[in-house]
């Protein structure tokens, strides 16, 4: 299908078993998103589709939220939407969403996709209050270009996650942050990421997040943000080129049971400083 200057959303699947939004082109979408796959949605596909000039491009959720940041349906009857592969898209001139995963959303896949816009988030991972989300999410291969200053490349908010996602081998260049990070596990291996201000931010309590043979290039690699007590952070084999600090935890809690070695840093600046700046930190291996 080629479909055109549309305010609302282009394709709607609801309770569906195995749909298909498949080698579809989307123009000028200025209210809605081009794919909307929700509120039981198993075993969807979104692939091979072309856009440019749209709001968001697509999403993948168990609800519509209301106003007030709540689920228009938390009856528990409600089917989760899972299992759905996006993959192999190529879309631009994206203004705010480009990839969402949402309230319940659970085995999903988005994989060599490539994204260009302004954006808000390039590929949103969220989290409803009603809605669990265990965590089985993979992210990987895509290239996200993103255009504005402000923008970010991955954000997961996911709260109840009982299994890392994997982020692995995706290329993000532009942007203020690379990966916003709000969720204590998580295993990212392989990513080039070049933005402004920071490469990857988490502001979870960390307890269990890899970081492994990522390049990165902004102004710091790694920040932690808040006051909570973090443990099981491991760095190995990264590239990190800043103009600040290659790791920034200062201001967490503590930092146990973590490991920092093989990691390679470049930086030209003259500095007061170092590079690394960690709070607490107690059973934790560098090398």
């Amino acid at each position: 299908c080629d479909l055109r200057n549309i305010v609302v959303h282009g394709m709607v699947a609801t309770n569906c078993y195995r749909p298909r939004a498949t080698s579809n082109n989307f123009e000028s979408f200025t209210g809605g998103f081009c794919i909307d796959f929700s509120q039981g949605t198993r075993g969807g596909i979104i692939s091979n589709n072309t856009g440019n000039n749209v709001l968001h491009f697509c999403k993948v959720e168990s609800s519509n939220i209301g106003l007030n940041g709540q689920p228009l349906l938390p009856d528990a009857t409600t089917v989760a939407s899972r299992d759905c592969l996006i993959t192999g898209n190529n879309i631009t001139g994206i203004q705010q969403l480009g990839i969402f995963f949402n309230s319940g959303t659970d085995r999903l896949i988005a994989s060599s996709n490539s994204l260009q816009g302004s954006f808000t988030v390039a590929i949103s991972v969220g989290s409803v209050t009603g809605f669990t989300h265990d965590g089985q999410i993979i992210i990987s291969n895509n290239i996200l270009k993103l255009l504005s200053i402000n923008a970010i490349g991955i954000r997961s908010q996911l709260n109840t996650a009982t299994q890392p996602p994997l982020i692995e081998g995706n290329s993000i260049s532009g942007g203020s942050i690379g990966i916003d990070w709000q969720t204590p596990q998580a295993r990212f291996v392989g990513n080039n990421i070049t933005s402004i201000n920071t490469g990857i931010q988490i502001s979870a309590a960390v307890k269990n997040i890899d970081l492994l043979n990522n390049h990165i290039t902004a102004s710091s690699a790694v920040a932690g943000t808040g006051t909570a007590a973090w443990k099981g952070l491991r760095a190995r084999g990264n590239t990190i080129n800043v103009t600040e600090w290659s790791f920034y935890l200062g201001t967490i809690g503590s930092l146990g049971f973590s490991e920092f070695f093989d990691n390679s840093v470049i930086n030209q600046t003259t500095r007061a400083n170092g590079s690394l700046l960690i709070n607490n930190p107690s059973s934790t291996r560098f090398a």
